[in-house]
């Protein structure tokens, strides 16, 4: 056999060897994706599922922050408190945002309970202009996202932040601990325990117990 037939012999056989490294790669891939495809079981990523084995959907974000029981204006809505006491808590304001940035939470179905001493105090939504003692509103919306805003809808979305005012059915005494829960329509509820801090000024901030 010439040299030629021998060089010749050699391609041809590189070309199979090359056609069968780069199709088979590929039956397989495809193959793959069309069983994946028909499991009927969406890839949600590691995050999300463990988001769906947890039911955790909503956070509280940064600290909150208590005001004295005495009626006043915040953020723009006049909160009536339900006892006149300096040295009481009458009001939250707490904000909340989404665990996971593409789920999305229906405020209008969420529901927030504070827990003391063995009860549940449930605090309902309120949209009046003055918000009365055991209501909650949305007082602010915005997005941690630099040159985003929030939506005008009460839909609260990934990078959306809202704060809201809770108006506490009863004043709370300093060092006296209660649980707030945060209920979604879909998921966990969460839960966070806190302790009311001295209140010695209109305003204080929360530590975490």
């Amino acid at each position: 056999m010439s040299l030629y037939n021998r060089q010749s012999g050699i391609t041809r056989f590189e070309a199979i060897a090359l056609l069968f490294l780069i199709g088979f790669p590929s039956y397989l891939g495809i193959s793959l994706l069309f069983s994946s495809g028909q499991s009927g079981v969406p890839n949600e990523g590691l995050i999300r599922g463990a988001i769906s084995e947890s039911g955790d959907s909503v956070r509280i974000y940064g600290t909150p922050i208590g005001y004295s029981s005495v009626s006043r204006e915040i953020e723009g809505i006049y909160a009536i408190s339900s006892m006149e006491n300096p040295y009481a808590l009458g009001f939250l304001l707490i904000s909340v945002t989404p665990i996971v940035g593409d789920l999305s939470i229906d405020t209008n179905r969420m529901k927030i309970t504070l827990a003391r001493a063995g009860d549940e105090i449930p605090v309902s939504r309120s949209r009046d202009v003055a918000l009365n003692p055991g209501n909650w509103t949305i007082a602010k919306k915005y997005n941690m996202i630099p040159m985003h805003s929030a939506d005008e809808d009460d839909i609260l979305e990934g990078g959306e932040i809202f704060d809201l005012l809770i108006s506490l059915p009863e004043s709370f005494t300093p060092y006296e601990k209660f649980i707030f829960i945060l209920s979604p329509e879909h998921g966990m509820p969460w839960k966070q325990e806190m302790t009311v801090p001295p209140v010695t000024s209109p305003i204080v901030k929360f530590g975490w117990t």
